[in-house]
């Protein structure tokens, strides 16, 4: 081989040994932005699907909620409004901030309790009849009664035209019987959302008269 023929060689291996360099270059560079865009995309769509069992847990737990709180309301509600008037002492034998008794016959014999056990994590929505207690709801987080009288034994129209008992939430024995309305509010929570409910229970039975 002569000296052309050599340079002429060397020159070509020179340039394809720099054309290979430049191809690893780019092939590098390739990777590293694919696995750049990789990461980018795996990122967001990790943050689309936390985002969206996050939405879905809150639905969740805010029907779940819902539902529980209207329970709870109506189960105090409605035995509440048909608690029976025993004799002379009311429709209820013991009333609370958050604890109701009320009569079921007016001979005084049975009774249905209807309460909220804070002694116990979380707190439970129970009820004792018969000296059987069981739990209705155990995610009721509070209950409060708030007591209305009618000395006069007229019609109730809103909470305005009668006034509470001396302590709102803990009648004595004197009021219980001219008790003729009750307010509750409930409050649930269920997961990570919190319901409340407020309702006003007119009581069929008390105070005696001859109409409602």
């Amino acid at each position: 081989m002569n000296q052309t023929d050599y340079r002429q060689a060397n020159g070509s291996a020179r340039s394809r040994s720099r054309a290979a360099r430049r191809r690893g270059g780019r092939t590098l560079v390739e990777m590293l932005m694919a696995t750049l865009i990789s990461l980018f995309l795996g990122t967001a769509l990790l943050m689309l699907i936390q985002s969206t069992m996050t939405a879905r847990t809150s639905v969740t737990d805010g029907n779940a909620a819902t539902r529980d709180v209207r329970q709870c309301m109506n189960t105090i509600g409605n035995n509440i409004r048909n608690a029976q008037m025993y004799s002379t002492n009311g429709v209820f034998s013991t009333a609370s901030t958050s604890s109701v008794t009320c009569y079921t016959n007016t001979t005084g014999t049975t009774t249905a309790r209807y309460w909220l056990d804070s002694t116990v994590t979380p707190k439970a929505f129970k009820q004792t009849v018969g000296g059987v207690t069981t739990t209705l709801l155990t995610d009721v987080t509070s209950v409060s009664f708030t007591y209305y009288v009618d000395p006069s034994s007229t019609n109730f129209t809103s909470p305005s035209t009668w006034s509470t008992t001396a302590d709102s939430h803990n009648p004595t024995a004197a009021e219980i019987p001219t008790i003729g309305a009750v307010g509750i509010t409930v409050t649930v929570t269920n997961g990570t959302v919190t319901r409340s409910l407020t309702s006003l229970v007119r009581l069929r039975n008390s105070p005696t008269r001859t109409h409602i």
